[in-house]
């Protein structure tokens, strides 16, 4: 399993204290040493071994080259150590993969429509959202109907809803596979 502590020494254990929820699907609580915006968990989330791994490197490329809004690693590093990694072939039809359309509700924007990317120099503005991003971020891995909060870039939390997944990949796979 990824431990940022390996990558980023104390600092990062400073740091790991991100994202929570008390019920385990991301509804967050804050706690007093949460005040710079650490929440301790991240929304439950489901990854498919190829999403963890290529979270991984982002993370780890992030890292190395110093490119990052400052609460991706630790929210990256939470989403990661807590993830349920399953098979590519085994992923439910209603989960947030790459390169899925996914159907969100985030804040007080309504309804929206994007196509969750890897790599943010791949991004499209109003069509796709990257997984770099803390919304994608937040976003990859989570269920249809599924509910929770996450760090806006300016360290406050909204609401998120994950109405549907309007196209997943490896669901398309499967039924092209059947017929």
């Amino acid at each position: 399993m990824f431990d940022i502590n390996r990558i980023t020494g104390d600092a990062g254990r400073a740091s790991n204290q991100v994202l929570c929820g008390r019920d385990g699907i991301g509804n967050p609580e804050r706690s007093a040493s949460s005040m710079g915006g650490a929440i301790e968990r991240p929304i439950r989330s489901t990854l498919t071994s190829r999403d963890y791994a290529a979270l991984e490197l982002r993370l780890l490329e992030a890292l190395t080259e110093g490119e990052y809004f400052h609460l991706f690693p630790a929210y990256a590093s939470a989403k990661l150590a807590d993830a349920d990694v399953q098979p590519v072939a085994a992923i439910a039809d209603d989960v947030a993969t790459a390169n899925s359309r996914v159907i969100f509700s985030a804040g007080a924007l309504g309804q929206q429509s994007r196509i969750l990317i890897l790599r943010p120099e791949q991004t499209t503005v109003g069509l796709t959202i990257s997984v770099m991003t803390l919304l994608g971020l937040a976003l990859l891995g989570m269920r249809g109907g599924q509910t929770g909060q996450f760090f806006r870039h300016d360290g406050s939390v909204a609401s998120l809803t994950l109405h549907s997944v309007a196209f997943q990949p490896e669901a398309a796979s499967r039924s092209k596979i059947g017929s």
